[in-house]
């Protein structure tokens, strides 16, 4: 169980099952999203304000955002943060074939644009 900020990010194997869940619990709005991506990789945003995976993020405010991709076997690489301070790239790889995410973040609007 870690804990960044009001969300609660928990790893629970339910009874006779073979596979783990993965769930994020947002203290502040009482409510539990399901989101299996961060049981590879997850990264916590700046200023407390949420985490972001491969696949999406979570803010602290209760938004829960999941992009249409193939994000299976990412993985955490670096963060690249601009000169100003105000945006962050987050860089995600996949060994197996070379695969690059990468996710820009805007700590002002709280906002993770298109993936590219």
């Amino acid at each position: 169980m870690a804990q960044p900020g009001v969300l609660v990010l928990l790893k629970v194997k339910p009874f006779r099952e073979e596979q783990y869940r993965y769930l994020v619990f947002n203290t502040r709005t009482s409510t539990v999203s399901r989101v299996d991506a961060i049981g590879v990789s997850c990264v916590q945003l700046p200023e407390d304000q949420g985490v972001i995976f491969p696949g999406g993020y979570v803010l602290q405010t209760g938004e829960v955002k999941i992009f249409e991709a193939d994000v299976t076997g990412l993985e955490f690489k670096r963060s690249i943060k601009s000169p100003n301070g105000e945006d962050v790239l987050y860089v995600f790889y996949r060994r197996s074939d070379g695969l690059y995410g990468l996710y820009p973040y805007n700590v002002i609007r709280k906002e993770v644009a298109t993936p590219i």
